[in-house]
């Protein structure tokens, strides 16, 4: 749905600063048994979650509760403490004093505090049925006795919390083990790597375990009636693709995503990276996903992008689409943003690789498209509202997913690229990608890598151009004197406004190119003041050129 914004701001008044959450105690590991009755739109599960203290002192001597996100769960049928008794992470008592559930969190105490580096197990047994978001199932009734029989999870960025019971937030990041209970016909999946399939009295258990922590808007899961394609195998990294079995064929699969092994070659190449983060990639196309996710190593997408022969014969959106679900294999689920005000570290890296890929496959005239693709995008956003690419301040995290975000914030990445030049960017980014790999990242980080590797301060560039508002609009004056070959521009920034927060951009000097009937070309640079005024003049010029 479109934003009706005609106060030209990005939130409401009011609207509070969001921070990442304190990790003194953190849970590190998730066990999920997972019973699904896809018919009833039901799931009964008990969700296991080791939690660690993350203080090597006795400074928190008190904290002994922890709250899991868990909205409008059905039953919770039982809450209990599963710590090995005697183990050597746990010596103390930690059996559970009281817990309680309030329709939006569920709320643990135990009878003792944490211990300093101390790791307790708590185990959630419940009921969910219907959920309104975070679950999708599909299932033949006597309206559609053809409908198809699943069930898929979709969760950004903070709807794992609908039927997981979790700490519902990127900084809080966990290894994940699964096991999918369902019809022995139908087909498990989930991040990470098959641990083991068993059959016992027609019910089928698929277990999943993903060893790289993940946090829970990229944990996946998946069960239905799924046709599968083997696509070649990459270093050891195989590829697969699945959708409806009585929608799709394997042939379909291949045409849809053909590209993809050669996607992983090129953006392993380009960022400088050895091997992929992720011990496999798989691709599930279903009805209702309304777009496509960068699940960890399980990447989802609606299934109207899948390919029929005659689509597959013309420009198709999937080839960007797959480029950028896949760069988020780097930026997103390897690295990931330490909060959503840092989320331009994904989704613009991602929009900008997609770019870069059609460079480097399509040619510089189809990437000059794009990028003014992008800006006019980004434009026609700001008519409605301006805020900066970083900022706390929001309604809520869905909203920063806007087209600041997304060509906003990979333009800003294109000027970051021609500032530095194209070896030291480059550069730059494979150290950044390899230094923070399986960690938390913030834009401060990403910034003092490029300064390491550039000599560049660019704290004013970050100011203007990420935390601060807007971008430069222009208005120019052109003399020429005719006597003496010379030619001046003027330029003045227009975008000021003080109301909404719009500056004067200082940092970078603008370039502008004369142009001379013989073919000759002259660049000068002019540096804007602090009126947002500057000028450029040519001399020698024999006749009045074109701009």
């Amino acid at each position: 749905m479109p934003r009706i914004c005609k106060s030209r701001e990005f939130s409401k008044a009011g609207a509070l600063k969001h921070y990442a959450p304190h990790l003194i105690l953190e849970p590190i590991h998730i066990e999920a048994r997972l019973r699904f009755h896809i018919a009833n739109k039901h799931l009964h599960a008990t969700v296991t979650t080791s939690v660690r203290c993350n203080s090597p002192e006795s400074e928190h001597d008190g904290l002994r509760t922890i709250r899991f996100d868990a909205v409008n769960f059905e039953k919770i049928e039982r809450v209990s403490d599963s710590t090995q008794k005697g183990s050597s992470d746990s010596l103390c008592d930690t059996s559970i004093s009281e817990w309680g559930y309030d329709g939006l969190q569920i709320f643990v105490t135990w009878k003792t505090p944490f211990g300093p580096l101390e790791t307790r197990r708590v185990s959630v047994t419940y009921d969910v049925r219907e959920p309104i978001t975070g679950l999708t199932f599909s299932s033949p009734d006597s309206d559609y006795s053809s409908r198809p029989l699943f069930v898929f999870s979709d969760h950004e960025p903070e709807r794992a919390r609908y039927w997981l019971p979790c700490i519902d937030n990127p900084a809080i990041r966990t290894t994940f083990r699964v096991e999918l209970e369902g019809p022995r016909a139908l087909t498990g999946l989930s991040n990470g790597e098959l641990e083991a399939e068993k059959e016992e009295e027609g019910i089928k258990t698929t277990t999943w375990s993903l060893a790289q922590r993940s946090p829970s808007y990229l944990l996946c899961v998946a069960l239905g009636d799924f046709v599968r394609y083997d696509d070649e195998d990459l270093d050891g990294v195989p590829f697969s693709y699945f959708a409806v079995a009585s929608e799709f064929s394997q042939d379909l699969l291949r045409i849809t995503f053909s590209d993809t092994p050669e996607i992983q070659r090129w953006l392993k190449k380009k960022l400088g990276q050895t091997r992929f983060p992720f011990s496999k990639y798989y691709q599930l196309a279903v009805p209702g996903m309304g777009g496509a996710m960068e699940n960890m190593s399980l990447t989802t997408w609606d299934d109207d992008y899948v390919l029929d022969h005659v689509s597959a014969a013309e420009d198709s959106i999937v080839e960007e689409v797959n480029v950028h679900e896949m760069a988020h294999s780097y930026f997103g689920d390897s690295l990931v943003m330490r909060h959503f005000e840092h989320a331009w570290l994904k989704e613009s890296w991602a929009t900008y690789l997609s770019g870069e890929w059609i460079k480097d496959n399509r040619g510089e005239d189809k990437f000059q498209y794009i990028l003014w693709k992008w800006s006019a995008e980004y434009f026609s956003e700001c008519s409605s509202y301006v805020r900066p690419i970083v900022t706390r301040t929001y309604d809520n995290s869905w909203s920063l997913f806007d087209s600041h975000l997304y060509p906003g914030g990979a333009m800003r990445l294109h000027m970051l690229r021609r500032l530095l030049g194209d070896h030291i960017f480059w550069t730059a980014v494979s150290d950044y990608v390899t230094t923070f790999q399986e960690n938390l990242v913030d834009t401060d980080q990403f910034k003092k890598t490029l300064e390491k590797h550039s000599g560049f301060n660019l704290t004013a560039f970050f100011e203007e151009w990420i935390y601060g508002k807007g971008y430069m609009k222009l208005k120019g004056e052109f003399s020429y004197w005719a006597e003496n070959g010379e030619a001046k521009i003027e330029l003045e920034q227009t975008q000021m406004d003080e109301k909404i927060g719009i500056n004067v951009f200082r940092y970078l000097p603008i370039e502008v190119e004369m142009t001379e009937e013989n073919g000759g070309r002259t660049i000068g640079l002019g540096v804007f003041d602090e009126n947002g005024k500057t000028s450029v003049s040519f001399a020698g010029l024999k006749k009045m050129p074109s701009l």
